[in-house]
């Protein structure tokens, strides 16, 4: 008879929950050790060879939960993840991976890591381990094997800086103690695989400020009791990724941003270069931008502003580089062209592009060309934000397991509540966030394949046990992940808000002073006057004017004639 939680995910269509523990499975009695050994190697040994993996993954669980020595327990665990990779059970084969490496050597080491090398070539299984081989040594691997364990192992230990300086800087939750923090190996970052990632957007305004603008992040202070990750070891690693390597152009990318981590933009700014040489095309794209961001925050904007147009329109990249330039165009004074790009975002082509910071930069461009009255109105427009925030505040003081939000966010189509399911779409835009939980749904849908092999019942009670122990955090993680996202929303929102009163006092100030001129008809100071004629034009250049009408390939050439600056 199959045990109760095997019986559940049957009748459910085959959906499992990977994370906490059910009533039922607390309630089972624990495994009964028993001693194993040779004889059982070679049993598995023998169904291998006649490609009986199903029969060598039964064997396999109860030998890893017998009283075995460490190295018969790793011999066994290679064995079984040859045969899972023999199933297509990339994931079963990670967790056995990680045994078979933790444990010790075995005979059947080396085959089992050669025949383990095509998973890192799959973002998804790579990621899952690149926390097992961060111990090991690139000299006891396969020679193909250590450029990709090389570059993978890196990115890991960047992304082990990026928690630590979210934790540091997590705003706290309304109503709470402090936001948990993801453990260090629940961070996804993307640097330029064919879905690019969505890098972080300008940050918006500090109290009392009115002109936000995009900012290299810069080194943060070591947490106090944690040791820093180890990017020194990074560098060393990423120089073992050689340019013939197929993630040359990702290594390059990738030094470039632990170079922008630690404040260096001039070594970011040559790997960035080398990444935009490699490829590919998604790399290329993301390096370009990262460029441009280095050169913003050295203050060469008429550069930043050359990589920002240089970032392809088909790329997944191409709305932040547009907005940024949005802000580059402010820099320098080119209000026209900053309301120009924006008004491309209210096209239908962008709709998936939207950013709650346009208002803001909006009423600030005006506002800088005394257009007082349409400022105040997309001063106003900001301000229709306070419910998101109001609601968002209300959500993240809740109460709930990671669970629950991961739930949310896989609801999000389907709830009433229409400000909060507005609120987790827009965290899909987050590739990142995205691809995590996919590298989730396929850990279920790896476990209804495990399910329909129709195993013996006890060996898939172990089964599950190993999976829950391996995806339980994992659904952890991403459940505290949603919640510091939409609570990073809400910070945001609030910053907004008091950028929109600041803007809105201001210009009533200035409208008053304006008003007062003129009443003394006093000359100078700060007035309002017409600009003259509509914007020239280049000979291989049309001026059109715009009717509404959007075209995708006008999108990023858009002028609006201000007819009014201020002197």
């Amino acid at each position: 008879m199959l045990p109760f939680a095997t019986l559940l995910i049957l009748a459910q269509g085959f959906e499992l929950d990977l994370g906490g523990e059910s009533p039922e499975a607390g309630e089972r009695t624990a495994p009964v050790a028993r001693s194993l050994g040779r004889r059982e190697i070679a049993a598995m040994r023998v169904a291998f060879k006649a490609r009986r993996h199903r029969d060598v993954l039964v064997l396999a669980t109860e030998f890893l939960e017998g009283k075995t020595t460490a190295g018969d327990r790793s011999e066994a665990a290679w064995i079984a993840v040859r045969s899972a990779l023999k199933e297509d059970l990339p994931r079963m084969a990670v967790i056995l991976a990680s045994t078979a490496i933790e444990t010790g050597l075995g005979e059947s080491r080396e085959l089992a890591l050669d025949e383990l090398a095509p998973l890192l070539d799959q973002d998804a299984t790579a990621m899952e381990l690149a926390p097992i081989l961060a111990n090991q040594s690139l000299d006891d691997l396969p020679e193909r094997w250590r450029g990709h364990s090389a570059y993978w192992v890196a990115r890991h230990l960047l992304e082990l800086e990026v928690v630590r300086r979210e934790k540091a800087d997590a705003p706290p939750r309304p109503g709470a103690k402090q936001a948990p923090a993801p453990p260090a190996s629940g961070v996804v970052l993307d640097f330029g695989a064919d879905d690019s990632p969505q890098p972080p957007a300008p940050e918006a305004a500090k109290e009392g400020e009115v002109t936000p603008s995009p900012e290299r992040p810069k080194p943060r202070p070591q947490v106090e009791g944690e040791p820093p990750p180890d990017l020194n070891r990074a560098r060393s690693l990423l120089g073992e990724v050689d340019r013939r390597h197929a993630l040359f152009g990702r290594s390059r990318l990738l030094a470039g941003m632990i170079a922008t981590a630690e404040g260096q933009d001039d070594a970011a700014g040559k790997f960035f270069r080398q990444a935009m040489v490699a490829g590919p095309r998604g790399v290329t794209d993301l390096a370009t931008l990262e460029l441009a961001r280095v050169l913003y925050a050295k203050g060469e904007i008429p550069a930043a502003l050359e990589q920002y147009r240089r970032v392809r329109p088909s790329s997944d990249d191409w709305g932040d580089a547009l907005f940024e330039q949005a802000w580059a165009h402010f820099r320098m004074g080119n209000f026209g062209r900053t309301l120009g790009i924006l008004e491309a975002f209210d096209s239908p082509f962008m709709i998936d592009e939207r950013r709650d910071e346009i208002e803001v930069l909006r009423a600030l461009s005006l506002y800088e060309n005394c257009r007082y009255d349409d400022a105040i109105k997309a001063v106003d427009r900001v301000r229709r934000l306070r419910p998101a925030f109001d609601r968002l505040s209300e959500a993240t003081a809740e109460e709930r397991a990671a669970a629950d939000w991961l739930s949310l966010y896989r609801r999000r189509d389907t709830l009433e509540d229409e400000i909060l399911a507005d609120r987790l779409r827009l965290l899909a835009r987050n590739p990142g966030l995205r691809r995590t939980i996919e590298a989730y749904q396929s850990a279920e849908a790896e476990y209804a394949r495990l399910v329909g092999m129709a195993l013996d019942a006890r060996a898939m009670d172990r089964i599950e046990r190993i999976f829950r122990g391996q995806f339980g955090p994992m659904q952890t993680r991403i459940g505290h992940r949603v919640l510091n996202e939409l609570t990073a929303q809400r910070v945001e929102i609030a910053s907004l808000l008091k950028s929109a009163i600041a803007i809105r006092l201001e210009v009533e100030e200035q409208r008053t002073r304006v008003l007062q001129q003129q009443l003394r008809g006093a000359r100078g100071g700060v007035v309002a006057e017409a600009t003259g004629d509509p914007p020239s034009v280049k000979d291989d250049e049309l001026y059109w004017p715009f009717t509404g009408e959007y075209w995708r390939d006008e999108l990023d050439t858009y002028h609006v004639h201000l007819g009014r600056s201020c002197r």
